[in-house]
């Protein structure tokens, strides 16, 4: 009886090890805040390099073909996550 006693602890002690060193990590989500945080920064930097663009070329296409590249990249980094 004795032995049949130590065997179960031990089995029990490995079962109970094994569930916590095999757990599967906690994954981290990310909070809305931070997600509409970055979109709206990732915006507004495209913003004001727009703006830098035009007041160094004035109305010209190659400042709007970036804005709209800068735009999508932003949607699809930050703001449709």
């Amino acid at each position: 009886m004795r032995r049949f006693v130590s065997s179960l602890s031990a089995a029990l002690l490995f079962v109970a090890m094994a569930l916590v060193l095999f757990q599967p990590y906690p994954a981290r989500t990310a909070r809305a805040a931070d997600i509409n945080e970055r979109c709206s920064a990732c915006l507004q930097r495209t913003e004001a390099h727009y703006e830098r663009c035009q007041a160094q070329f004035g109305f010209d296409t190659r400042c709007d073909e970036q804005f709209n590249r800068d735009i999508v990249n932003c949607y699809r980094q930050f703001c449709e996550q």
